[in-house]
């Protein structure tokens, strides 16, 4: 009778082990899954402001090339008047 009950303890214990493996397992793959989403919203951001970052260069390069430029159509329209 007592092996009986340790035995079917035992079952109980290992089917309770089982079932959190099971739900421990299912978490890990959902976590991993919002890991690789949260990794892929990174490099998208990151490219994103690489690219800001590059527009705002080149536009900061136009506008010193314009500044040059309207200074040169002063210096020449004063020269010419």
């Amino acid at each position: 009778m007592f092996l009986k009950k340790q035995l079917k303890e035992e079952k109980t214990t290992r089917n309770q082990a089982e079932e959190e493996r099971g739900e421990l397992r299912t978490h890990w793959m959902q976590t991993s899954t919002e890991l690789e989403a949260l990794k892929t919203n990174f490099n998208d951001c990151q490219e994103k402001a690489n690219t800001s970052s590059r527009t705002q260069a080149e536009l900061k390069s136009r506008v010193e090339q314009y500044e040059m430029l309207y200074k040169k159509h002063v210096t020449l329209e004063s020269e010419l008047a």
